[in-house]
């Protein structure tokens, strides 16, 4: 008996069978692009955990998801990181991304300083733009000007994903060593 007859017997439909069997298929392809990425197995486990979705994605879509990273600037290296801190950029679609960037770059960050903060901090992908707005707003009720908010978030750009107690904490140290 293989796999899809035995499916059926317990009461999968065809079409849930085939897509089981898919979903392993795509599984057992994507944990083989994780480990030539160089991702150990305990690594893996923790990205499944973080974002189980990365298993059901084909192939051929991580590896353009990679692909374009990369022509946007990243290095591998980078991206190995990025997906070790937030396997969720595998799911943004490439529409995501580039309005993300494009919304960076009005508010007036350079598309290096994109890649450096993003690099750093990929979660910045994840937040909404009426987020990082309304962070921005609240730095501007500090005092700051928006230009400074770009240095300072382009250097550091947790801050732009932490809550107002701690920003002030890092905006402290930050000013007293000369940014």
């Amino acid at each position: 008996m293989n796999v899809d007859e035995l499916l059926i017997s317990l009461g999968y439909t065809s079409e849930e069978s085939a897509n089981i069997i898919n979903y392993y298929s795509n599984a057992k392809l994507n944990k083989n692009i994780l480990d030539k990425l160089g991702y150990k197995k305990e690594e893996i486990i923790m990205i499944g955990n973080k974002f189980p979705q990365i298993f059901s994605f084909t192939s051929d879509g991580i590896k353009q998801k990679i692909n374009y990273l990369i022509s946007l600037g990243y290095s591998e290296k980078d991206i190995v990181r990025m997906i070790k801190k937030g396997p969720q950029i595998l799911g943004l679609s490439f529409k995501n991304l580039e309005q993300k960037i494009r919304y960076l770059m009005n508010l007036g960050y350079s598309e290096k300083d994109i890649i450096r903060m993003t690099k750093n901090e990929c979660s910045l992908y994840f937040y909404s733009e009426e987020n990082i707005n309304k962070k921005i707003e609240e730095l501007i009720n500090l005092g700051y000007n928006v230009k400074d908010i770009i240095k300072i978030t382009s250097k550091n750009p947790t801050l732009l994903t932490i809550n107002m107690d701690n920003i002030n904490h890092k905006i402290d140290l930050l000013m007293e060593i000369g940014y």
